[in-house]
């Protein structure tokens, strides 16, 4: 979502970006893990949705939701 902030003498523009990863574990239909972000900025960049997905696989990891 864009958002336009007007202030005199200027207009500021602010981009709204929500990510959203999920886990489930299909033979059960469980949901296992839900991570959620939101950020604004005024420029997103693929390094923001590559920073959260190291922040997902590394929770994920951590709390040993992955089967070997």
């Amino acid at each position: 979502m864009t958002e336009k902030r007007f202030i005199p003498g200027q207009t500021v523009t602010d981009v709204t970006v929500l990510i959203e990863s999920r886990l489930f574990d299909v033979a059960k239909a469980e949901l296992l893990w839900n991570g959620q972000s939101k950020t604004f900025t005024k420029e997103p960049s693929v390094d923001l949705f590559k920073e959260f997905s190291k922040i997902v696989i590394d929770d994920i990891t951590k709390n040993n939701l992955l089967l070997k």
